[in-house]
């Protein structure tokens, strides 16, 4: 399948303001939004990830759900962002009980919410069932995120992307590849990606974000809820330039 490719004239705003992988870090989340300053004349451009591992994704993703509402933000899809619809057409994740047993998700949320928290006897029917009743929305907005946000300064994606036109790029690899920072070429104009943490990816092992000026590659996953010590990152473009915020998760 390819890509959805989402056009945004940014040049209608004062600053775009770029965040990753934030993986039910609300708390972090406002905290970072408060010190950035974000408000009238922003865009948030949101690159996926908003649910699993953390504690709060449902409060986290119904606060981006009304940001986007508002016009305020523009979210794409992640790679975690699939777990309602592989519930319904299992893709990834297979038997959803046991991937519950391993990992905090919005699930365990929603089961809680409605006061049937997760346990032994939990089934995939049961879940399926909660969603489509009491979730739909959540599920349909997850569901319809683009892939790519094109804008004239900057491309946004989740994992990354290949040589060729946005539109001829396939949906999966933009949001679940390992190789990005390593198999990258160069591109005409910046791209902005998340995915993997930056610790991974730099020599000092720090979660700052990583720049590739040669291939106009920018990597700001912090590793919030991933790497031990994990904080968020706000990519601040303004003016021709950058700033990097970092907010501990």
């Amino acid at each position: 399948m390819f890509a959805r490719v989402c056009t945004i004239d940014t040049g209608r705003f004062d600053r775009v303001i770029a965040v990753s992988d934030i993986h039910g870090s609300d708390a972090a989340f406002c905290r970072l939004l408060a010190r950035v300053g974000f408000g009238a004349g922003d865009a948030l451009v949101l690159l996926g990830d908003y649910i699993e591992r953390g504690d709060a994704s449902l409060p986290l993703l119904r606060r981006i759900m009304r940001l986007d509402a508002q016009g305020a933000a523009f979210a794409l899809a992640g790679n975690c962002d699939n777990l309602l619809e592989d519930l319904f057409t299992p893709r990834f994740r297979g038997d959803i009980p046991a991937y519950l047993r391993r990992r905090k998700t919005i699930l365990h949320e929603m089961l809680a919410e409605q006061g049937t928290p997760f346990g032994a006897d939990t089934t995939a029917d049961a879940l399926r069932a909660l969603v489509a009743r009491h979730y739909a929305a959540e599920r349909a907005w997850l569901a319809a995120l683009p892939h790519i946000i094109d804008t004239p300064g900057h491309v946004f994606v989740h994992a990354g992307l290949d040589a060729g036109p946005l539109t001829r790029q396939d949906a999966e690899r933009c949001v679940r590849r390992q190789d990005f920072f390593a198999a990258a070429p160069a591109f005409a104009k910046p791209v902005v990606a998340g995915h993997i943490p930056c610790q991974s990816l730099r020599a000092d092992g720090l979660g700052a974000p990583l720049f590739d000026r040669a291939r106009n590659l920018i990597l700001i996953d912090g590793g919030a809820q991933v790497v031990p010590g994990g904080a968020l990152n706000a990519l601040v473009i303004a003016r021709g330039g950058y700033e990097v915020v970092q907010e501990p998760v």
